[in-house]
């Protein structure tokens, strides 16, 4: 029989071995998204910053809550060969699947985005064509009105002329 030590160390162990291809993980998913948008040296450095405060305070609650803070060699081990047998299986495969979902996302919300563009053009160019028709009849309404009152004007001002003659 095992002493409950042993088996909780053991079960710390392993628990450390998936805490290192959880975290491999994490990270593949910035790399992922690396790969389906370009990234300048400011957002890049300030993603491999939230992913190791991310990677340092969880592996801190490990440590803490598994050992009592006590650091041992072989949480510190397990946490590498997790993330490294995570690394050499399916890392490789986790990043080309999710970037390539990344890509065909982005590409998604661009054309998403060009056609909104062109809904709002037509939308805008609509209303600001029927405003200007119906701006262009009221001007064409005025100047018929004008045109009649003128030719009106005209018309009595010739026949003035004619009875004062």
């Amino acid at each position: 029989m095992m002493s409950s030590v042993i088996r909780q160390e053991i079960w710390l162990f392993l628990l450390s071995v998936l805490h290192g291809a959880s975290l491999a993980l994490f990270y593949d998913l910035f790399r992922s998204l690396r790969r389906a948008i370009p990234h300048g040296i400011v957002l890049l450095s300030l993603e491999d910053f939230f992913f190791w405060m991310t990677a340092g305070f969880l592996t801190f609650c490990l440590v803490f809550s598994g050992t009592d803070g006590v650091i041992r060699g072989y949480v510190a081990a397990g946490i590498f060969l997790g993330a490294f047998f995570y690394h050499k299986t399916v890392s490789r495969w986790v990043v080309f699947v999710l970037g390539k979902a990344l890509q065909l996302a982005v590409e998604t919300g661009k054309k998403a985005g060009r056609l909104t563009k062109k809904l709002a053009k037509k939308i805008l160019l609509e209303n600001f064509l029927v405003k200007e028709l119906n701006l262009r009849k009221k001007r064409g309404k005025i100047k018929k009105e004008k045109n009649k009152r003128d030719k009106r004007g005209s018309i009595n001002e010739t026949e003035k002329k004619k009875k004062s003659q």
